[in-house]
């Protein structure tokens, strides 16, 4: 008999593996330099691709007991918020008016999929604040 404890789990949101069933590549990538804001990924729909910038990657794993959970789970943000562009792209959710909505909307869908902690959430609200954002 099982525990009456037991919760139900969920499925759990891989964002490599969904990438991947959506026929996209990702690819860790040197996005350039932007000044003082922060790009973490990019959506190439033309070329299939989620591109995470590795200095964005780097500046994340840099402080002081950053390991690789730390460094995937950015990725694994960046990897969802960026399925959401796909979605978008291919009608499978609406198109919002305008990109800060656009970008607020896939930060969402982000952060519903992607278990955020604090470190993560300050870094990602740090890069919300940059022209770029994410």
């Amino acid at each position: 008999m099982g525990s009456i404890c037991a919760a139900p789990s969920r499925p759990v949101f891989d964002p490599p593996a969904v990438a991947l069933a959506c026929g996209l590549r990702v690819e860790i990538a040197d996005l350039g330099v932007w000044g003082g804001a922060v790009l973490i990924s990019e959506y190439d729909g033309q070329a299939g691709t989620v591109r995470v910038n590795a200095r964005a990657l780097a500046a994340f794993g840099a402080p002081a007991g950053a390991g690789r959970a730390d460094i995937e789970q950015l990725r694994n943000f960046a990897i969802a918020h960026e399925l959401f562009h796909h979605y978008e792209a291919r009608g499978l959710v609406p198109r919002l008016r305008g990109r800060a909505r656009r970008e607020a909307a896939a930060d969402v869908f982000a952060r519903a999929n992607v278990a955020v902690d604090d470190r993560l959430d300050a870094f990602l609200r740090r890069a919300a604040g940059s022209p770029l954002g994410i």
